[in-house]
């Protein structure tokens, strides 16, 4: 869209790649995570809503507004998973930069499911506004949390290194036309 709108041939899209030394999570031990699902943003009616359902199914979630990075860095160093809820329940996009600070930090998040999907969407837990609690509640109660956060992070190093991402960008900016 936004070659399209400047009429710009050399404008391209900069991915969320798998960059060598990001994280800066380091995890609590499972005994010692006690948060479930971690939620940082502004907490929007909608957002409430879900937060509420997950709280109904015994989940003790920490919602709170966007905070520093040390104290998001501790906050999900002690939580076994992360959220990403929709704004509104019409929102249509996923939060890529979220997406990307929990992959790369070895927490699995599972986000409401959004209509338009991003190059990270393949990596991530996705469930629709009327099954994100019981996907929350599967995936804490079957204890494959601890797992699937690394899983999904060692995947999308595999896959989609910043390195390799950047030669492709540099590549199609740079030939000529």
């Amino acid at each position: 869209p936004f070659r399209k709108a400047t009429g710009n041939p050399h404008v391209h899209y900069l991915p969320h790649g798998y960059v060598d030394g990001f994280a800066r999570v380091r995890h609590k031990t499972e005994t010692h995570k006690d948060i479930d699902a971690i939620f940082t943003g502004t907490l929007t009616r909608h957002r409430h809503a879900l937060i509420r359902q997950l709280e109904q199914r015994g989940i003790h979630v920490v919602a709170t507004k966007p905070v520093n990075f040390v104290q998001r860095e501790d906050l999900v160093a002690r939580s076994k998973i992360g959220l990403n809820i929709k704004q509104t329940n019409n929102w249509l996009y996923p939060s890529n930069s979220r997406y990307h600070f929990h992959l790369s930090n070895d927490s699995v998040l599972v986000s409401e499911h959004c209509d338009t999907k991003c190059d990270l969407s393949p990596y991530v837990v996705e469930a629709d506004a009327g099954r994100f609690a019981d996907r929350c509640h599967e995936l804490l109660s079957n204890g494959t949390w601890h797992r699937e956060g690394p899983a999904r992070r060692e995947r999308f190093m595999e896959e989609m290194p910043m390195t390799r991402l950047m030669e492709q960008l540099l590549d199609a900016t740079y030939r000529p036309i």
